[in-house]
């Protein structure tokens, strides 16, 4: 399912979804929480038809704009939500399988039921060659066996060694495809100082450094740590070793 259908199936949007009332969830503070249908309808459904309208005005063929179409409309989908596989799957047969849609061949015919039910079986393991796509599947999820290249934000309880300057003699910066929390000021914090041609900083320099100026996603900062708005606008709390992660996640050694 493309990123569209996805919400408009979550937003029960119209009469071919609506009879499903397929249910999201998502995780906070230790709570599995259902997201509301409304959310979907009003927030996520709109702006996945903005984006589509949006790259139809600007695209110069079809193909390309389909390109940007499947980077951008996935990044639009909450990252850590959920559905539960076995109302998803249900979902799905009734929706795709026999009794359900029709699909068509390239000549317009109705395509036959075995190779309907090939064309539409459900892939638990796709081959995602692009990175950064394979990356935005997963963020909000602990994926520890999945390489870092393009960062997955999810929490990291594993300890993590002391950082002190990791890479003094050189280092590469990540641009992550979202930047929840406060990642996107210290991205643009770790950014300043590449450019300036400085030794990577530390949790504590950067919790120094927002000290003397905050940025507008952190509204303060403590002796051992940060607190910062989520999405939602509601206030989390991150310490030392929180930042020390985030930190790593968006630097790589500079080749040699």
């Amino acid at each position: 399912m493309s990123p569209d259908q996805i919400a408009k199936a979550l937003a029960w949007h119209g009469i071919i979804w609506r009879p499903y009332k397929l249910q999201a969830y998502r995780n906070e503070d230790g709570r599995t929480q259902p997201i509301p249908q409304k959310w979907w309808k009003n927030f996520c459904k709109n702006s996945l038809q903005a984006l589509a309208d949006d790259l139809k005005a600007k695209e110069i063929t079809y193909s390309t704009g389909y390109r940007d179409w499947q980077r951008a409309s996935l990044v639009l989908l909450p990252a850590g939500s959920f559905v539960w596989k076995d109302e998803y799957e249900s979902f799905y047969e009734r929706a795709f399988g026999a009794d359900g849609s029709i699909f068509t061949t390239d000549l317009g015919e109705a395509m036959p039921e075995d190779v309907q039910a090939k064309y539409v079986a459900l892939n638990y393991d796709p081959y995602i060659p692009d990175t950064e796509i394979r990356h935005a599947v997963v963020e909000g999820f602990c994926q520890p066996h999945i390489n870092t290249l393009a960062p997955v934000f999810a929490t990291v309880e594993n300890d993590v060694p002391p950082l002190e300057h990791p890479t003094k003699v050189g280092w590469n910066l990540n641009k992550p495809i979202r930047f929840p929390g406060y990642r996107k000021p210290l991205y643009d914090y770790l950014k300043k100082q590449h450019t300036a041609g400085k030794p990577c900083p530390t949790a504590r320099e950067v919790l120094d450094a927002w000290k003397e100026n905050l940025p507008s996603e952190v509204p303060e900062v403590v002796s051992d740590g940060l607190k910062y708005f989520d999405s939602k606008g509601n206030t989390k709390a991150a310490d030392l070793k929180s930042i020390q992660q985030a930190i790593r996640v968006l630097i790589q050694p500079k080749a040699e």
